[in-house]
């Protein structure tokens, strides 16, 4: 019998209370104790509850963690973040107040363009699951097409990996999503909307250690999902000499699907964990500033700052997964939940457009995405070609 402290609220007060097995500081460290427990008295699992009986009680709270698998459910957080920053780079190739640098009718003939982006940042520690560095690189290239009187639409692909690195539990993570979207948008008298979604395939690889007495392996998986969005925006423009005000309001639905794995190379520490769903309904309330500048050689050229507010209306903030020792058989579970993302967060960001002719621009932003979960920095650039 130990004493354990539970942390109801990260960050402010624990209660202690008087529990069989170990010591603990999380929910996460906790649930797992309790099924461990429970596996003990039932015979089985018995030399890693005697390696952790063995040790200190600091070295158990972090024993709990490491078993604990924390960062199979970060998977989602990860994921879901790649969703949001990709759809964000996105949206200004496929805005018409956007489309060849004004906001009239969409560039004659086809457009072709190519977007290159860049993340990094990290996953704070939100009292349960443990910091996690995050970085992520893709590539967007996609087609657009008028289809009337100042409306457009196009078609685009993106490619994007994402690597997360938990160094307090000697984790790592590996994503690959193809994603294919479509859009369609129009330009009226001052005003504009915007429709896209689409639907892609995620191949994920993950990586332990874990190290606990006389018990050491290296847990791993390879396994794959899928993800989706719809997203819609509704905005003005307001032009005053070179300068043009783009106010706008839009909301972003994103589903993402993990299916259950089993990891491999952990006897006695590998984990099977069931299929995760994990939904995002997104509000966005921002605005552009942008400014003409004079022409640099034979091109004319723009900046713009931009703001975003992005609330979260769905109750499920961080990604919550089901699990089990794998040579423990059907029966019991635990849950461990990953690193939230938080309810509100605010983009900013600044750009530079450079028309170098009729059919040639080049492009260059950053950003940056923020709030008490997560701080991540956003770097792209690409080419647009009109024929």
């Amino acid at each position: 019998m130990n004493i354990s402290g539970r942390g109801l609220t990260p960050g402010y007060w624990f209660y202690f209370e008087l529990t069989r097995g170990f010591f603990s500081t999380t929910g996460n460290q906790g649930r797992v104790n309790d099924y461990l427990v429970a596996l003990n008295a039932a015979g089985q699992y018995t030399t890693l509850y005697n390696a952790i009986d063995g040790l200190t009680a600091y070295e158990q709270a972090r024993a709990l963690g490491d078993l604990s698998g924390e960062s199979l459910a970060t998977t989602q957080s990860l994921a879901m973040d790649g969703m949001i920053i990709s759809t964000q780079v996105l949206l200004p190739q496929i805005r018409p107040a956007d489309a060849c640098g004004r906001c009239c009718s969409p560039c004659p003939g086809w457009d072709g363009w190519i977007t290159g982006y860049g993340v990094g940042g990290q996953l704070n520690n939100d009292g349960n699951a443990t910091t996690t560095n995050v970085s992520t690189g893709g590539t967007i290239v996609g087609l657009r097409r008028p289809l009337g009187y100042r409306a457009a639409g196009g078609v685009y692909y993106n490619f994007g990996h994402t690597y997360g690195d938990n160094a307090t539990r000697n984790a790592s993570t590996r994503i690959d999503d193809h994603f294919f979207g479509a859009y369609l948008n129009q330009q009226h008298d001052g005003w504009y909307w915007l429709a896209t979604g689409g639907f892609g395939y995620d191949h994920f690889q993950t990586h332990r250690n874990v190290a606990i007495g006389s018990v050491s392996e290296s847990p791993q998986s390879k396994h794959d999902g899928w993800r989706s969005i719809v997203y819609g925006e509704l905005g003005d423009n307001y032009g005053f000499g070179r300068m043009q005000l783009d106010p706008f309001v839009a909301m972003q639905y994103t589903y993402l699907r993990e299916n259950g794995f089993v990891e491999q190379n952990g006897s006695v520490t590998g984990l099977d964990v069931g299929g995760m769903d994990f939904n995002s309904l997104r509000t966005h309330v921002g605005a552009r500033l942008s400014r003409k500048l004079p022409g640099l050689g034979q091109g004319r050229s723009r900046v713009e700052v931009r703001s975003i507010w992005m609330h979260e209306l769905l109750d499920e903030t961080a990604p919550i997964a089901t699990a089990r020792f794998s040579g423990a058989g059907a029966g019991s579970s635990f849950l461990v939940q990953g690193n939230g993302l938080g309810r509100d967060w605010y983009w900013f960001g600044t750009g530079w457009r450079w028309t170098l002719a009729r059919n040639i621009e080049l492009y260059a932003d950053y950003d940056m995405l923020l709030n008490e979960c997560e701080t991540l920095h956003t770097g792209s650039g690409g080419l647009t070609a009109t024929w």
